[in-house]
């Protein structure tokens, strides 16, 4: 059953997942130009500021509201007393106990390591009883997007295959890769990737 939730933050190991503010927007804005996001992640064209605005005081909070995605603004530290919105995270919630995580990246916030903390967090959480207690956490992408299924693979999912045609991509039929985390997987059991380090810019 799906129910209104209130954003809350979670932290991630060196990270802060927290709720989008229009604050965020220019910073959404500028990192959805970015020609991996708009190949990957079906976006309006051109993507403006009225689009961030949208997304972030519109499409993510009625996530929340109606309790069918929950969606974080990803945070990495910048300096000892700020951070920066490096992306977003988000589960999408189908009321049966399974939910499918999403995530983009803005591109000066690649290769440190910021994906993969913050995706292994919101597992963590979703698959915990005292958090959401899902049984299942599916990933998708499609066939192609490397960058997104090595995050998949650090964070512990396991890749079940291809699905043939199984998204509507840029307006067409695309094959996807499907990968899962279920209760019970050795990595949530044991913790054992809860240690992945955050790598800080300098003067972090």
């Amino acid at each position: 059953m799906l129910t209104s939730v209130e954003p809350y933050p979670l932290v991630a190991d060196g990270l802060v997942l927290d709720q989008l503010t229009p604050g965020d927007v220019e910073r959404v804005r500028a990192y959805c130009q970015d020609p991996d996001i708009r190949m990957w992640i079906p976006l309006p064209a051109p993507y403006g500021r009225a689009d961030a605005h949208e997304f972030i005081t519109g499409t993510q909070l009625q996530g929340w509201q109606t309790g069918t995605t929950r969606t974080w603004a990803i945070r990495e530290p910048i300096s000892a007393a700020t951070l920066r919105l490096a992306g977003t995270v988000d589960i999408k919630l189908d009321g049966t106990g399974s939910g499918e995580i999403g995530f983009a990246l803005a591109p000066d916030s690649r290769g440190r390591g910021i994906a993969t903390v913050a995706v292994r967090a919101v597992l963590r959480h979703a698959l915990a009883p005292s958090g959401i207690g899902l049984r299942r956490v599916v990933w998708k992408a499609v066939v192609g997007n490397w960058a997104s299924r090595h995050v998949a693979v650090r964070a512990g999912f396991t890749i079940e295959g291809t699905i043939r045609s199984e998204v509507i991509h840029h307006g067409r039929p695309r094959d996807a890769w499907v990968g899962t985390v279920v209760v019970g997987d050795p990595a949530i059991e044991s913790g054992t990737w809860a240690d992945v380090p955050v790598q800080r810019l300098p003067g972090a």
